[in-house]
Parts: structure tokens; sequence; C-alpha cells
């Protein structure tokens, strides 16, 4: 994200022409889409109620109810208390995440829990795919490489939730 904003502000990017509808292009924006689907299911299902109450799946167990207990905190009031120590302020926390989140439900009051494990990693995704289509493009001027980007940006991470799902059906 600091990459991205740096390569914005030093104006190192140029307004692309709306490409041609060809097999690149829809190649493009189906790698996109997918790229956006398989990078948001391990946190799409996370925040939901169930019978047993609220569920967080995957890595979200710790992370998801640390994030809510910030944005929480972020929400009553700036600097935020800790929410693992009562009375104390968060020091020395990147904490910019969170009070997006924060300022974002505030004003929009949409609920965390969906901003948090739907809207924005599902924005972020898109973003992702967006600058890595722009930047190869620039970088490469071929489709082949743009395309080969986009599939690795997306595709060549981690599969390591693909067990932890599996495991749990």
């Amino acid at each position: 994200a600091a990459a991205a904003l740096i390569f914005v502000k030093l104006k190192q990017y140029q307004v692309l022409a709306r490409p041609a509808i060809n097999k690149w292009a829809v190649s493009n924006l189906l790698l996109i889409f997918f790229g956006t689907v398989f990078q948001t299911i391990p946190t799409f299902k996370s925040g939901t109620i169930s019978s047993l109450g609220m569920g967080f799946w995957g890595p979200n167990t710790h992370d998801g109810v640390w994030h809510l207990a910030l944005v929480s905190q972020i929400i009553k009031g700036l600097p935020p208390q800790n929410p693992i120590f009562s009375g104390e302020n968060l020091t020395n926390y990147h904490y910019f995440y969170d009070l997006l989140v924060g300022v974002t439900a505030k004003v929009t009051q949409i609920e965390v829990v969906d901003l948090i494990f739907r809207f924005y990693p599902v924005f972020f995704s898109l973003a992702l795919g967006m600058a890595t289509y722009s930047l190869s493009k620039k970088l490469y001027n071929s489709n082949l490489a743009t395309a080969f980007s986009l599939f690795s940006v997306y595709f060549t991470g981690s599969f390591g939730w693909i067990v932890e799902y599996i495991r749990e059906r």
C-alpha cells in the first residue's frame, strides 16, 4: 500500500487508454474477478452470526477479534485504549487501517464487522488487481506479462488456508 502511494505521489503512472475488448482484456478482467474471490474467501465468512454466536474462520480467529476490539476503541475516541489492558492507551502500534475502518463505520453507519471482513478485503483486492494491471502494462507493455503478473499476484501466495477449509468441511 505504501509503495502504491509513493508510486501515485511521484506520478510514475500514466492513465491507460481504455483497452479494446479482446481475449486479453477479458482474461485480465476474469483474473481480477476470480483473484478477488480467491483472496477474500478466507475472510468473507468471518464475523457471521450462527446459533453458536459470532464465528471467525482461519487467520481471523485472533486478528479478527483484535481488530474489532481496536476499532471499537477508536470509535470511542483517540488515542485508543488498549483493548487487552484496561485503562491503558495503545502505543507503538500501527492502527491506521483500524482508524480507516472506524471513520468509515462512523460516517456510513455500516457495521464494523462487515467493513473488516467483507468490504475492505474486496476493495483492497480489486485495487491490488488494478494496480498490478497498470504497473505491468507500463513496465512490460505485453499482454502475456500482464496476465502472468495478475495470475502471480493473486494465485502464487500461500495455499495453506485450503487445508483448513477442507479439514473443517
